[in-house]
């Protein structure tokens, strides 16, 4: 073999090494403690790079990142009563604004620096991915996913929700039978919609991730479930109170609340260390009462709400101790 070719050689073994490396997914871990951080908003939202999404002082929407400021998002002067619920990777935010007409409410965007309305009255626009497609829930109407300008409607009899979408444009919810009754539906490019919650039961799907791994809570008996390649398993949280899960990651880790209504706790839950209470994993000199986590993403940072000091419904985020 010629110095040249095995130049060659040495080189096309460094790209696919390279290649290989880049295309590995980060390996997931579970802290034991979080460095707390104060959030100048009312949180809706993170994303994987640690920006948040939420409301000012002023009720208006906003951003913040660690070490920066507070970024205005500017709204239409005709709508007011803005709730941000959704966030991707690029920024762009969606949610549902209240019309200048009484009880009118549109699903909106703020995409690419632009402000969209994105439906019709009585619409929410609840989840965006980084494709920018919307999953929106329209009353009367149901489910849609809103891609290229258009409103596809996702299918069901009679109306229904949605709470997320992931990358591959999955989105999760739950739908109505008819009967004042609802079962917890995947809908993808794909597949179509599937009912995927246990038989017989109200159930709701609360998020999907990337892996396709779907949150179910079901009703009568209260019960939550991880559905992984079409299998539901059952989660074991508080064992003495309701718990509430709000958001779940690509690592499979679920956070939320629990306890009775007038005394919730942040809650945490991983496949290594089960159920545990998030104020036992910070430092508790800081002078904080953890009661909601909202969100978390996917390098494990959580948002959410809590007493600070004489303060309620303060805003923070938890940074896992071992992440820069």
């Amino acid at each position: 073999m010629t110095v040249l070719s095995r130049l060659s050689l040495a080189v096309l073994v460094i790209l696919l090494v390279t290649s290989s490396s880049a295309q590995t997914p980060t390996a997931c871990s579970y802290p034991a403690h979080y460095k707390i951080i104060r959030v100048p908003l009312q949180l809706a939202r993170i994303n994987n790079s640690g920006l948040i999404a939420g409301l000012d002082e002023e009720n208006q929407p906003a951003t913040w990142k660690q070490h920066h400021n507070v970024q205005k998002i500017v709204t239409a002067p005709d709508f007011r009563g803005v709730r941000v619920i959704g966030l991707n990777d690029a920024g762009d935010i969606v949610g549902q604004m209240s019309a200048t007409e009484a009880g009118k409410i549109h699903a909106f965007g703020f995409i690419h620096g632009s402000l969209k309305v994105l439906a019709g009255p009585q619409s929410k626009a609840k989840a965006i991915n980084n494709a920018g497609q919307v999953a929106i829930e329209q009353s009367p109407g149901g489910p849609f996913l809103w891609s290229d300008n258009k409103l596809l409607p996702l299918g069901g009899c009679c109306g229904g929700g949605v709470s997320a979408i992931n990358e591959q444009g999955q989105i999760a919810g739950e739908l109505n039978d008819g009967e004042a009754g609802y079962s917890a539906f995947v809908w993808g490019p794909n597949r179509g919609l599937e009912i995927v919650g246990p038989p017989a039961v109200r159930s709701s799907a609360l998020a999907i991730n990337n892996a396709g791994h779907t949150l179910i809570r079901a009703f009568s008996p209260n019960q939550i479930f991880l559905r992984r390649e079409g299998r539901l398993t059952a989660v074991e949280l508080s064992p003495e109170f309701v718990s509430q899960p709000r958001a779940l990651n690509d690592c499979d880790v679920i956070v939320g609340e629990y306890g009775p209504s007038s005394d919730n706790r942040a809650f945490i839950w991983d496949r290594k260390n089960g159920f545990r209470d998030l104020n036992g994993l910070v430092d508790k000199t800081d002078g904080w009462i953890l009661e909601s986590a909202v969100d978390i993403n996917g390098r494990g940072e959580i948002i959410g709400t809590g007493d600070h000091q004489d303060e309620s419904n303060v805003g923070f985020l938890l940074v896992p101790k071992n992440t820069k």
